[in-house]
């Protein structure tokens, strides 16, 4: 379900390949992000616990997670960036 959500994004919002391969990991932030609530589904067992790191670890050799950052700056500014999975390149080729 990553891979096509992810692949479908990629599609809609880069085009092509080469054009997803040069993105900036922001423009890629915000265009792959997977909804919190697909994720709780995705790593939650049929006894309602929810193993979101095992998942992420099984599935490591296909994508990389990157996980979202807040970053506050001095002047009262804050920076987000969402959460967004990263395909390998091998398994994208």
């Amino acid at each position: 379900m990553v891979c096509f959500l992810t692949l479908t994004s990629i599609k809609k919002n880069f085009k092509t390949l080469d054009e997803y391969g040069k993105a900036a990991n922001c423009r890629k932030a915000m265009f792959l992000h997977v909804m919190d609530s697909i994720l709780r589904k995705l790593s939650k067992t049929p006894d309602g616990r929810i193993h979101f790191q095992e998942f992420l670890d099984k599935s490591g050799h296909i994508f990389k997670y990157h996980r979202h950052c807040h970053k506050h700056y001095k002047s009262g500014r804050k920076f987000s960036r969402n959460s967004w999975f990263e395909l390998d390149a091998g398994w994208l080729a």
